[in-house]
């Protein structure tokens, strides 16, 4: 269902090798282009919004050499933060060598985890992040999927081609694709895991990421071609974060006291 829009934007292969078991991946040119594409997009929307479109330095559109140095350059920065990545073995002009991560991704732990467990990996996963935004860079594309974990508890960050320097616009796509990503769980689980994330980062859900993720989360399943449940829990769960910042705000009490007002 809709495989033509999958987010996976290159060609993976696991294959056996000299050094043990590696993953090839192979870049991809056009689904990065239109990712990209609705990237620049968005962050047009946003300078709009913010009354600073002649702001470019949130702009973004790597090529493909970029996106392969990317994920090099991203191991030399996250080492030093503590991040975890696959080692690489060797790279050409389009395609990457690297260790293979036996383990589960994120996105499964937390399907099949339980809800302290999905607190404390996501705490941990929000603390991560923070700590690459503070060292001034950002993962541009944040989603559950690019985590995976091994038996032993260890994390390793997967997909650094978008990596680069932070921008405040690059930092909220961090949080929001994270966000995003999680909202197909169940509403316990997905929860668990905003509020674990958001913990470890050291601060709420903003509005304006709100809006970004009830307008992400209405597109979000074409590309991965979630099934009913999914979907399903997907509106469920943005309705309720939608409903949470209403209360947050007051907005209820400020509609109550301007009807009651109207009707004396």
């Amino acid at each position: 269902m809709f495989r033509s829009l999958e987010w996976r934007t290159n060609s993976i292969k696991v294959e056996d090798a000299e050094e043990g078991r590696v993953l090839i991946k192979e870049f991809d040119v056009v689904k990065p282009t239109l990712i990209f594409t609705l990237y620049n997009i968005a962050c047009f929307v946003d300078n709009l919004l913010n009354l600073s479109i002649v702001k470019t330095e949130d702009y973004y559109f790597p090529s493909l050499r970029e996106r392969v140095e990317n994920e090099v350059k991203a191991r030399e920065i996250l080492s030093g933060l503590g991040v975890k990545c696959p080692k690489i073995h060797w790279r050409k002009e389009n395609v990457i060598c690297m260790e293979y991560i036996d383990g589960k991704t994120v996105l499964e732990l937390y399907r099949d985890g339980s809800l302290e467990e999905v607190y404390d990996v996501s705490k941990r996963i929000g603390f991560e992040v923070r700590k690459v935004h503070e060292a001034g860079y950002a993962f541009v594309d944040c989603r559950a999927e690019n985590y995976i974990m091994r038996d032993n508890g260890e994390i390793y960050r997967l997909d650094l081609e978008f990596f680069t320097k932070k921008t405040r616009f690059r930092s909220l796509c961090d949080i929001v694709t994270y966000d995003v990503s999680i909202l197909g769980l169940s509403e316990d689980k997905c929860m668990t895991a905003i509020r674990g994330f958001h913990d470890g980062y050291g601060r709420k859900l903003s509005k304006t990421e709100l809006a970004y993720i009830s307008l992400f989360s209405s597109i979000y399943p074409l590309s991965l071609k979630e099934g009913v449940d999914e979907i399903a829990n997907r509106a469920s769960n943005a309705l309720t974060l939608l409903k949470e910042s209403i209360k947050d705000l007051n907005l209820l009490k400020l509609l109550k006291s301007l009807t009651s007002k109207m009707e004396e």
